[in-house]
């Protein structure tokens, strides 16, 4: 995707996202899940720090270098929030029919 793309739909990734990196901590941990998450959205082949920070606008290379290598944060914790936001958003509710 191109950054204006991702701009577009940057508020709904936001709020997307709130809930899955709250277990991240401090603000600063989750706007850089924000960030990273985006540069992984973006075009481009290499996936790294620095090429994703390049393309990202005010892209820090550092501060996503530790984010990504030195953030004390639950990787447990965090896949479980993603795993109830997706099951809650995107798979439809089930009902029970109880046939006499």
């Amino acid at each position: 995707m191109k950054a204006r793309e991702i701009e577009r739909f940057r508020l709904k990734l936001e709020a997307f996202l709130a809930d899955v990196v709250l277990a991240m901590g401090r603000k600063e941990r989750r706007e850089h899940a924000e960030e990273y998450v985006r540069g992984l959205l973006m075009d481009g082949e290499r996936k790294s720090i620095e090429p994703m920070a390049d393309r990202l606008p005010g892209g820090d290379v550092q501060a996503l270098q530790q984010f990504v290598n030195q953030s004390p944060w639950s990787t447990k914790e965090v896949q479980s929030s993603l795993a109830r936001k997706v099951e809650r958003e995107f798979v439809p509710e089930a009902y029970w029919l109880i046939d006499e």
